[in-house]
C-alpha cells in the first residue's frame, strides 16, 4: 500500500512536471523553470527511489522467509529469476 502511495505521488509529480514544460516551451529560455520546480524534480526521484528501497527490502524479507533446505532450490531458482 505505502509503495503505491509513492508510486501514484511520482506519477502526479511528474504529470505536474510535463504540464509545467510544456507550458514552458514557447517563453525565453532563462533557466527559472528548473529553479521554480527544484523542489518539485527532486520529491519525485526520491519518491522513486524510496519506493525502489521498500520494494527490494519487502523482496529480500520474502526469499529469506521461505527460505528452508527442503524448497533452497526452488529458492535460488526464484532469485535467479528476478534477476
Amino acid at each position: 500500500m505505502l509503495c503505491q502511495l509513492l508510486a501514484l505521488l511520482r506519477f502526479i509529480g511528474g504529470v505536474v512536471l510535463c504540464v509545467e514544460a510544456f507550458l514552458d516551451v514557447p517563453r525565453r529560455p532563462n533557466g527559472i523553470f528548473v529553479f521554480r520546480f527544484n523542489w518539485l524534480l527532486t520529491t519525485a526521484l526520491t519518491l522513486g527511489a524510496a519506493a525502489d528501497v521498500i520494494i527490494a527490502g519487502f523482496l529480500c524479507f520474502y526469499l529469506r522467509r521461505f527460505a528452508s533446505p527442503a524448497n533452497m532450490k526452488s529458492c535460488a531458482v526464484s532469485i535467479i529469476c528476478i534477476v
